[in-house]
């Protein structure tokens, strides 16, 4: 809950946490060799910061992301970017 309100206030620097999503999702697919046992909340900010760029150089990915948006949801630079990778890397399947 805590991560909802500094996305809110901080949205280039934060997303939605899920401790399951870092664990079991993206660190196991990405091949981490580090998994985290237990909620890694400072861990997960990095990957935000870290990988955000990465995906901002992605013609497609950003086109795809501003499509995505409805005229409501924040316009600016967000971790969100981020959040819906991590939700698409949860949902690919080998």
């Amino acid at each position: 809950m805590v991560s909802l309100y500094l996305m809110g206030q901080y949205p280039t620097l934060y997303a939605p946490y899920s401790t399951e999503l870092l664990q079991t999702e993206l660190c196991q697919k990405l091949g981490a060799r580090d998994v985290p046992v237990a909620a890694d909340f400072p861990r997960y900010t990095k990957l935000l910061r870290t990988l955000r760029p990465f995906l901002e150089k992605e013609d497609a990915v950003m086109e795809n992301y501003r499509e995505s948006l409805r005229e409501v949801d924040y316009q600016g630079e967000s971790a969100l970017l981020v959040y819906w990778f991590f939700r698409f890397v949860e949902c690919w399947e080998e």
